[in-house]
């Protein structure tokens, strides 16, 4: 008899568990559905909240920072006014393109990002 009843207690919490864990269930059906109907009216009041904002597209030597004397190596002088090594030097020494200031010694020279500015302005205009 108390076998019997043993059988009879387990199958009675064992069927109220299952009834248990489906209203959970349901309930999280619910509250899935309920986050994916918030989410999509969030989305449709901030469509750009959730793309990143394009950065501008960074100017030549332009900052952000206060104006501070700048140098530029041949290498970047090259690469901003698209001559070749040569012709920068040439139109140098003909005083057509900025002179160079010295670094050190002979061998190490910059050119004043202010200049080549300014030269490569001029060029729009010529």
């Amino acid at each position: 008899m108390t076998k019997n009843l043993n059988v009879e207690v387990d199958a009675l919490n064992l069927g109220s568990l299952k009834r248990g864990v489906n209203r959970l269930v349901a309930d999280l059906r619910h509250l899935l559905g309920d986050a994916e109907r918030l989410h999509n009216e969030l989305e449709a009041l901030t469509p750009a909240a959730h793309t990143r904002p394009q950065a501008p597209a960074p100017n030549l030597l332009i900052s952000t920072q206060p104006p501070r004397p700048q140098l530029l190596r041949l290498r970047d002088v090259i690469g901003l006014v698209g001559l070749s090594r040569s012709t920068v030097w040439r139109l140098a020494r003909e005083g057509k393109f900025p002179a160079p200031c010295r670094l050190t010694g002979k061998a190490a020279v910059a050119w004043f990002a202010a200049d080549i500015e300014t030269w490569i302005a001029s060029r729009r205009e010529a």
